[in-house]
């Protein structure tokens, strides 16, 4: 119990000093390029958060649950609102 929260707390605090440095790094950029800290922050802020899902659906592609993924979205949006869809042959099939 102990050790889980000595770990907990090195970790929080490696986390502190770690955002504490990107902020640094991000105006020295910002100064750098002659831009806003906004939009530069911004901009890394996107893809820090955008980065951890890319590498998931890239993983999921290649293992191929790609498919549980695209169920679980028109689940979702069966559950806000509804997919209207038409009762239309467009590419004609004779059946047998």
């Amino acid at each position: 119990m102990f050790l889980n929260l000595l770990i907990l707390l090195i970790g929080l605090g490696i986390l502190t000093i770690s955002a504490d440095m990107l902020i640094e790094a991000l105006v020295k950029i910002a100064k750098k390029l002659k831009i806003s800290k906004l939009v530069v922050s911004l901009t890394i802020v996107a893809l820090g958060t955008s980065i951890p899902e890319c590498v998931v659906s890239i993983t999921s592609a290649i293992k191929g649950s790609n498919i549980a993924n695209i169920a679980l979205i028109i689940g979702i949006s069966l559950l806000i609102g509804k997919i209207v869809t038409s009762n239309t042959n467009e590419y004609n099939y004779n059946c047998i």
